[in-house]
């Protein structure tokens, strides 16, 4: 009932101002049309103006004034095709190109906007020259043409040193060559400039997050999108710093609504949706949104790198290994690259690989906490004491105070055997349940090493403490085999399976 309302309101509205239309000429419909700009009302004008141009097909103004409401709606296609119209139609077209230049950069069209900017009308203002320069220098910078770009800029603020637009270029110019703290500065510029310009909010967003500074990019982006009037990638961005504040409802919130207007197919969005997923742990969406974004931008290195991520999470080694080698050759001197390869090839027991690309990443980034842990945890498992030690020993200087690389530290050393004659000598003593692994530890290190007294005195110690445990039944077996005692180590391992078969599963 309320959509069938709705729907006949806007039908009434439609008839009226169709009637009124009628007892307009052209000229009064146009001027009432921008009486309904001005007051923000688009949807009456665009009606009023389409009433126009239908009744005076040769209306090059009607035009123009459609193609300016598309453009402040955000189509940008629909905006190009009425100011081509409007220049077909006779008007001039240094009143059109700044409006043409806008739409063609709307759509991402940046070949044909530096063809229709190259070579510029005659009779141009020096405002709207500064204008058509600068969305110039964007499109080049989006072609990586830096020095073009550069250049243009300069021409464009000799034009008017007060371009927003220009010096939004400038701005993005100093981020691309890594002077983020110009670039901030000029982005403040701009924002002090216009203070409702959605690009100027945006571009600070950008560098705000950029920096880490997620809060105050946050910000930003919901200045942006309030001074605009139609769904952008502007909201993509801000659901992505959403979810990394852990905010997922206004997150989710951002992807539907860039769902709901057509974006259903943007590389980016796909991307902010796997990710927002991948950090709910809810792989099987993730994957789905990030082999999306993948297919339609195959060059993106962070939809790559998160895909490779969740196919890991969701078992499929392979494609996760495929990918990741991709990113690899790639980006060579990345450390998130490396880290997932590594990862990747230790879920699936390749521990070479999984080294080979660890140590790749040392090289780069020689104190590398997680290429640490991940080696000094690879040569624990593969009994390795003296490397354990060594890598757990350098994650100790960097974080004294951490309790855990403490314990894997001395887990390491234990291995290695430092503490055998010290458990040897506490074989009497009570051992703590938190301790358990790590004196069982010790007591394969002295079998390994040949100190078969210590290791039976800790053995029976641990098995006299913890009668319901198995491993200590089957240590002693393994001790009493290695040296010829078949009988002994028999009967001990008999009552080791009989003793697992028993338990139920922790």
């Amino acid at each position: 009932m309320k959509k069938l309302l709705i729907t006949n309101t806007v039908l009434m509205l439609v008839l009226l101002l169709a009637s009124c239309a009628k007892d307009l000429t052209p000229q009064e419909s146009i001027a009432k049309a921008r009486e309904y700009i001005a007051a923000g009302d688009y949807a009456s004008a665009n009606i009023l103006l389409k009433n126009t141009a239908q009744n005076d097909p040769k209306n090059a103004e009607a035009r123009f004034e459609l193609a300016a409401i598309a453009l402040a709606l955000g189509d940008g296609l629909s905006a190009e095709k009425e100011a081509r119209r409007a220049i077909d139609l006779g008007m001039p077209p240094e009143q059109v190109t700044l409006l043409l230049i806008k739409a063609l950069y709307l759509q991402g069209e940046f070949d044909k906007l530096l063809a229709e900017s190259e070579k510029l009308p005659v009779k141009l203002d020096p405002l709207v020259t500064a204008d058509i320069l600068a969305y110039r220098a964007h499109a080049q910078i989006q072609k990586q043409q830096y020095r073009l770009a550069d250049a243009t800029i300069e021409e464009a603020l000799k034009q008017n040193e007060n371009s927003v637009i220009a010096i939004l270029a400038k701005a993005s110019y100093e981020a691309q060559v890594g002077r983020r703290e110009t670039a901030m500065e000029l982005a403040a510029r701009a924002v002090e400039i216009d203070p409702a310009s959605s690009d100027a909010w945006a571009m600070m967003g950008d560098l705000q997050s950029a920096n880490g500074d997620l809060a105050a990019a946050r910000e930003s982006y919901d200045k942006a999108i309030a001074n605009r009037r139609y769904v952008s990638l502007a909201q993509a961005r801000r659901g992505f710093i959403a979810a990394q504040l852990e905010d997922y409802p206004a997150a989710r919130s951002d992807v539907q609504q860039l769902y709901a207007a057509g974006y259903k197919d943007q590389p980016y969005v796909n991307f902010v949706k796997g990710y927002i997923a991948f950090r709910q742990a809810q792989y099987p969406e993730a994957t789905e949104a990030l082999e999306s974004s993948v297919e339609r931008d195959p060059n993106n290195p962070l939809s790559k790198l998160y895909l490779a991520a969740s196919y890991m999470k969701e078992g499929k080694l392979e494609q996760a290994r495929r990918i990741a080698n991709q990113l690899y050759y790639e980006i060579p001197n990345s450390v998130d690259v490396a880290r997932l390869v590594a990862s990747i090839n230790v879920e699936r027991q390749d521990f070479g690989a999984a080294r080979a690309a660890l140590a790749a990443l040392l090289e780069v980034q020689k104190d590398d906490a997680v290429a640490l842990g991940m080696l000094g945890s690879m040569a624990l498992m593969e009994g390795r004491g003296d490397e354990a030690v060594d890598y757990f020993q350098r994650l100790s200087s960097q974080s004294p105070d951490d309790l855990t690389i403490q314990r894997m530290l001395r887990l390491a050393m234990t291995m290695r055997g430092d503490f055998v004659g010290e458990m040897g000598a506490a074989a009497e003593q009570t051992v703590a349940p938190e301790d358990f692994n790590e004196v069982l530890l010790a007591a394969g290190v002295a079998l390994k090493e040949g100190q078969l007294k210590e290791a039976v005195a800790i053995s029976e110690n641990l098995q006299q403490q913890y009668p319901d445990r198995v491993e200590p039944l089957t240590m002693l077996a393994a001790i009493y085999l290695s040296v010829g005692d078949w009988r002994r180590g028999k009967l001990l391992l008999e009552q080791a399976l009989a003793k697992s078969r028993w338990n139920p599963p922790r």
